[in-house]
């Protein structure tokens, strides 16, 4: 019998540039690029990487992967720009990275780990080196382009960086994983004050990148923010305020207003605006960690414990396998963050020969199902 962990977020919910000319990039070969890369394209993804040929599935599915959670947040959503897919250029040596966005976009990656390009009907992205996390961040910025190309940057920002802070799981990609060092990076905003008040924070768009060329403190606290804030609304009090990203998503790829869209999701006023950045002040002054590997090894430890109780049927009882679980998940050495465990926890027996199904919605923000396979 083989057991498999499924986490789930239900959400329809660095920068995009749009290309322009550009200087020549140094003296990169493209040319050698292009002969020694290796190719895979299956449906509208096609990735070109001169880097760990010996992996180039692993590599390729775990960008697929990266893709369709991403894809979840724009379920149901229509697209603005027409795009024949994705192409992506994982490149080894940084000269030939600069070389090859001023090639193939006609663009300026200088000071840049990765970059995402629109144009025409091309969505392309750019990465130096296998480096996961900003490939998750720059995936976003290229996906997101062709169904809200007009996001504000703080919300592209912030959501980039909670998908920069993902993780794969067996075969998927996980958001909402939350570090030690997340959490003090938020608090030591508030302790400086250097918390910009929402309502005002939200309209500082125009001088982002300008910070962030500058290379101010400021520069990098505004992502610390903007992914604190987008972290609260999808993940924070077991999801509770995720319909309200989910509004003000729809409504900016429907064509609204900024304002307006903002406005019908998160409030009119300004009493509304500041109950928010309450909440979200409350949240990680209280906020622990979420290590999604380790909940996702914890679940799997349980289950494959469990697997000589199933019957051949797959019938159990269901009452033993949530008392299990809550059990094992609330041992002292896991602390705390287990509690109210049983009021979220869904167990089906399995029919037809079947193993069951047990689900855990919302924990840590996100549903988890494992299934006895």
């Amino acid at each position: 019998m083989t057991i498999r962990i499924v986490a789930t977020i239900a959400v329809l919910c660095s920068h995009l540039a749009i290309v322009a000319p550009a200087l020549a990039q140094g003296r990169g070969d493209v040319a050698g690029f292009e002969r020694k890369a290796w190719r895979i394209q299956e449906g509208k993804l096609r990735i070109v990487c001169d880097i760990d040929p010996d992996q180039r599935r692993t590599t390729f599915d775990r960008t697929l992967w990266l893709l369709n959670t991403i894809e979840q947040v724009f379920s149901g959503m229509a697209t603005r720009r027409p795009s024949d897919g994705l192409e992506v250029w994982y490149v080894k040596e940084r000269p030939t990275y600069l070389a090859l966005i001023d090639a193939r976009a006609g663009a300026d990656g200088t000071n840049t780990a990765g970059m995402a390009i629109y144009g025409g009907r091309r969505t392309m992205l750019f990465v130096r080196g296998l480096e996961w996390p900003t490939i998750q961040h720059e995936a976003w910025h290229a996906s997101r382009s062709v169904f809200i190309p007009n996001m504000p940057t703080w919300l592209d920002e912030g959501t980039a960086e909670v998908f920069e802070k993902g993780a794969f799981l067996d075969e998927q990609f996980v958001i909402g994983g939350v570090g030690t060092d997340d959490i003090a990076r938020v608090k030591a905003l508030y302790e400086t004050e250097s918390w910009i008040p929402l309502a005002r924070f939200i309209q500082e768009d125009d001088d982002w990148n300008q910070r962030v060329r500058a290379g101010t403190v400021r520069g990098r606290a505004q992502y610390v923010q903007a992914w604190a804030i987008c972290h609260f609304l999808l993940f924070a009090d077991d999801g509770r305020h995720r319909k309200r990203l989910n509004t003000f998503l729809r409504a900016l790829n429907r064509g609204a207003d900024e304002w307006k869209a903002f406005d019908a999701a998160i409030g009119a006023n300004d009493k509304s605006v500041a109950a928010l950045d309450s909440e979200i002040r409350s949240f990680f002054e209280n906020a622990r960690p979420v290590d999604l590997e380790d909940t996702s090894r914890q679940l799997l430890a349980w289950a494959g414990d469990m697997v000589p109780d199933i019957p051949p049927r797959g019938v159990i009882d269901r009452d033993a396998f949530e008392d299990s679980l809550v059990a094992w998940m609330n041992r002292k050495e896991l602390g705390t963050r287990a509690r109210d465990l049983a009021d979220s926890i869904t167990v089906k027996s399995g029919r037809s020969g079947r193993g069951p199904v047990v689900r855990i919605d919302p924990f840590e923000g996100l549903g988890w199902e494992m299934r006895f396979e």
